[in-house]
């Protein structure tokens, strides 16, 4: 199920949101005054801002345009290729958290449509700062400039200013956007607005993509329950059935084949003699390997199958 907003019911309502609201308005209290004082202090003077109508335009292209995304590099590419270039001359980037929740990071491609050599972008954005932290807490856009107090990740990019906007779906953060400029003050308060919608629908989308993702888990999972289910009544049913011994090991070869792949595959029993253990095989397939059915092989000696050694090593 898409929450990815309509295009004919939900434009009006974003860009109302976008002009009429400041983004700054929730604020909290507990933001750092060395980035606080940056965002509200924020100058006109050469501040880029996008029409009204090229927001409305890039709001219902990013609406269509990413529903043929259904994976993480996919959206990827279709923002680097169809949305990034037209929010203005800035160098941006994608961030999605990685497994552990210390970094988000960009997503590995070698696609040409996501190349973008000379662009300053952070390699990776700590999310243990305590910028980042109040970006979470806030769900809302930050902007800085340069000055001593700039995080290390956002200085290395030699950039004159930076936005970073949450991409999330209500209180659910998807993942980060960041946009550096070698201008100053480069980003207006509109700007911010329109980023924070666009945000929003891509957050949208990659709930969405979650939770397809957790319904094709699920129907994988079931029907894999059920394939198992299957092959041990039909093991069940040849243990009772089966003519010999050698046709019920070829036919457990068959059925375990049904569950994976399984060309080779033999069966190993442990022997205690006199002498030590022996490990025979009463059934044996290997298509390259030398044939050793009925062969009964030491587990003491140094030449020791992968069989014995599983079995010694448990």
């Amino acid at each position: 199920m898409s929450v990815v907003p309509s295009i004919s019911g939900s434009i009006s309502a974003m860009m109302k949101a976008v002009v009429g609201s400041s983004p700054f308005g929730r604020i909290p209290r507990n933001h750092s005054n060395w980035y606080r004082c940056r965002v509200m202090g924020i100058s006109e003077k050469s501040q880029y801002s996008l029409p009204t109508q090229s927001i409305l335009d890039l709001v219902k292209e990013l609406t269509v345009g990413q529903r043929s995304a259904n994976t993480l590099e996919e959206l990827a590419i279709f923002l680097h290729s169809s949305i990034f270039p037209k929010l203005g001359p800035f160098s941006i980037e994608i961030y999605y958290p990685d497994q552990s929740i210390t970094n988000y990071l960009p997503q590995e491609n070698n696609n040409d449509k996501m190349c973008h050599e000379g662009w300053n972008v952070p390699q990776r954005i700590p999310a243990n700062h305590q910028l980042i932290a109040d970006i979470r807490n806030s769900f809302r856009s930050v902007a800085l400039n340069n000055d001593s107090s700039l995080p290390e990740f956002l200085a290395v990019t030699e950039n004159a200013s930076h936005l970073i906007a949450p991409i999330r779906d209500g209180g659910d953060i998807f993942g980060l956007l960041y946009f550096g400029s070698v201008e100053p003050d480069a980003f207006s308060p509109l700007y911010l607005g329109a980023i924070e919608t666009l945000a929003a629908i891509i957050g949208s989308r990659l709930k969405s993509m979650g939770t397809i993702l957790q319904l094709k888990e699920s129907m994988h999972a079931l029907e894999y329950s059920e394939r198992l289910r299957t092959a041990l009544y039909e093991i069940n049913e040849q243990a009772h059935h089966a003519k010999n011994i050698n046709d019920l090991y070829a036919n457990l070869h068959q059925i375990v084949g049904h569950l994976i792949h399984a060309k080779n595959f033999y069966i190993a029993l442990v022997e205690n003699r006199r002498d030590g253990q022996y490990i025979t095989f009463p059934y044996f397939a290997d298509s390259k390997a030398p044939q050793i059915q009925s062969m009964a092989v030491q587990l003491g000696e140094e030449n020791l199958p992968i069989c014995g050694y599983l079995l010694k090593t448990g």
